[in-house]
């Protein structure tokens, strides 16, 4: 019988047999028997790749969890700062304010005692307004 003959089976000695065959040992598998001295290598490659894995994993979520909260803190902190020198920031406009306004009052009195003539400049009052000035 041929390869593609009618009965579905390949011939006895053909390649697709050869290679695609089952081995069997009178209906059992064909591997040999275990050494019990042998230790199976593929529970200690599945073990070795698992205690790999779970290492990686761990590392991994350690350092990556360490980042983020850093990165968390560094955020806080810029807003701290932020806020303090925003608070800085009001608190000298508002001292540029007072600055600004004690600068008017004292204009307007030293335009009071230019326009005053000059003998009066030795006056009481005018005493009084130049200590309030300077003072």
């Amino acid at each position: 019988m041929s390869v593609g003959s009618h009965s579905g089976r390949p011939a006895p000695f053909s390649t697709a047999h050869y290679f695609f065959r089952k081995p069997t040992n009178n209906g059992r598998n064909a591997s040999p028997p275990r050494d019990p001295t042998v230790k199976d290598t593929g529970k200690l490659w599945k073990n070795l790749l698992y205690t790999l894995l779970g290492t990686t994993i761990s590392i991994l979520l350690t350092f990556g969890t360490t980042a983020l909260i850093q990165q968390h803190r560094k955020a806080q902190e810029r807003k701290l700062t932020a806020l303090s020198v925003m608070g800085n920031i009001e608190k000298f406009a508002s001292n540029l304010e007072d600055i600004s306004q004690t600068m008017a009052t004292r204009d307007t009195i030293a335009i009071y005692l230019l326009t005053l003539p000059v003998d009066s400049l030795d006056s009481p009052e005018c005493e009084a307004i130049h200590n309030l000035l300077f003072s």
